[in-house]
C-alpha cells in the first residue's frame, strides 16, 4: 500500500484483500436493532431476527445517511459530507 493518493476503487480493493486475509466478514444489507455485551464480546440482533456474536462491531451510517438525518439544506449536506 504505500501510494499517497489513491481511487476508491483501487482503495476498496486493496482493503477487500486485506480483509478476506484477515478472515473478517463483512455483512450489508442487515438492519441492527440491538448491540448487547463488552468490549470483546459482543452480540448483534437484526431485524430478521439474526444474533450474531462479535469480537469488534463497526457501524457505518454513509454519507447518505448522514445527510439525510441533518436537517441540512442539500446543498449545505453535501459540502459538509465531502469536506
Amino acid at each position: 500500500m504505500g501510494r499517497a493518493l489513491w481511487s476508491k476503487e483501487d482503495l476498496l480493493f486493496e482493503l477487500n484483500g486485506v480483509l478476506q486475509k484477515a478472515g473478517v466478514s463483512i455483512d450489508d444489507g442487515h438492519k441492527v436493532t440491538a448491540i448487547d455485551g463488552d468490549d470483546g464480546a459482543f452480540v448483534v440482533g437484526t431485524e430478521r431476527g439474526l444474533k450474531v456474536r462479535a469480537r469488534a462491531v463497526v457501524l457505518a451510517r454513509g454519507c447518505a445517511a448522514a445527510r439525510a438525518s441533518s436537517g441540512c439544506p442539500a446543498r449545505t449536506r453535501a459540502r459538509s459530507c465531502t469536506g
